[in-house]
């Protein structure tokens, strides 16, 4: 894959619009390239670029699946990209080319749900049934080395800690479930939250795991504490929050079917400004590798691409307000955050 320029900034409307519904978005861990998948099946891979001030997304390829993609994510290393289709397929492509590399017909015995590479071999499946798989590519035959039958309902979404030894995932039965992927067995199960869980992000330098939820409120968790709840985060959000995206170590970005992506700041918690608008709902979050760009995708049929810097965010923290507004050179950063403290200061 051609590398792309160290750094790509995008304009403030930046789309790309696609002719079928969205599903799934993942960034490159390396570099400016999207991963999209749609409910017609097809996959396409997406660039960044920047030449002389003239910013550009091209596609690079697109390819068809028999039945709606459910998932897609980069490799951990970059070099290909694994899907999960409704089909039952887990399969893996190449990124130059966009061709099979692998493909295993009938990964699940009910349609794949979720995804997500563990590290450069292993790889955590989930189906709409709850059951979560985990595979290691490393197998020619019998992949598949664990299952695990703890959930009744779709497991939605997958995030493993920094040394790879426990995996996360979250269902719509409402509950967390940790696993050691040292021995392969369940840790532990959460009671049941108020509604469906269906993302989640490590937080705080690993100390705290927050659960999205299908009433718009944030479901934290303890790290090694998974029984229950610390804590309930309020997102302003109207509707279900669909997915969360880890921007800083305390600022979360969330995506919702009212149509927003928020910004939050967590620790103490609080409402930092509305990031991006679709027409209609917003189904998932994916942010560049350096975190200066964040996009999302909706119900729209709509990518959207924001800068983000997280450094003039950072500057709310500080106390004094003479102090913050001194830090700011940008003038029209410095009217955007007065225009965003008012509102802050309307939500106290």
């Amino acid at each position: 894959m051609n590398a792309l320029q160290s750094s790509v900034s995008v304009d403030d409307d930046m789309e790309f619009k696609l002719p079928n519904l969205p599903v799934c978005l993942d960034a490159h861990p390396f570099n400016y390239a999207f991963a999209v998948g749609c409910v017609d099946g097809s996959v396409r891979l997406l660039h960044l670029e920047s030449d002389n001030q003239n910013r550009t997304i091209s596609q690079r390829w697109r390819k068809r699946y028999k039945a709606a993609v459910r998932g897609c994510k980069f490799a951990v290393d970059g070099n290909s990209l694994y899907v999960v289709s409704k089909n039952l397929a887990l399969c893996q492509q190449d990124l130059q080319t966009g061709s099979k590399m692998r493909c295993i017909q009938i990964a699940h015995n009910h349609a794949p749900y979720s995804l997500y590479p563990i590290d450069q071999h292993l790889i955590a499946t989930g189906d709409e049934n709850g059951i979560c798989k985990i595979w290691d590519w490393r197998l020619d035959r019998k992949p598949a080395v664990a299952e695990f039958r703890e959930c009744i309902d779709f497991v939605s979404d997958f995030v493993c800690d920094v040394a790879k030894t426990t995996l996360l995932f979250t269902s719509g039965d409402a509950t967390l479930t940790a696993v050691d992927l040292r021995t392969m067995k369940p840790i532990c199960q959460s009671e049941e939250m108020h509604t469906e869980l269906l993302s989640l992000v490590i937080a705080m330098q690993g100390k705290r795991v927050l659960c999205s939820s299908g009433n718009g409120y944030l479901e934290v968790f303890n790290w090694d504490q998974w029984g229950t709840i610390v804590e309930r985060v309020d997102t302003g959000h109207q509707d279900s929050v669909e997915d969360l995206c880890l921007l800083d170590d305390r600022l979360l970005a969330s995506a919702s079917l009212d149509g927003s992506v928020r910004i939050t700041h967590l620790c103490p918690n609080r409402f930092i400004t509305v990031l991006a608008a679709h027409d209609s709902g917003v189904v998932a979050l994916a942010s560049t590798h350096d975190r200066r760009i964040l996009a999302s995708c909706g119900h729209d049929h709509k990518i959207l691409f924001n800068d983000f810097d997280p450094e003039a965010f950072k500057l709310l923290k500080k106390r004094d307000p003479e102090q913050r507004e001194r830090r700011i050179t940008d003038k029209s950063q410095l009217q955007r955050k007065q225009f965003f403290r008012h509102m802050i200061c309307k939500e106290d």
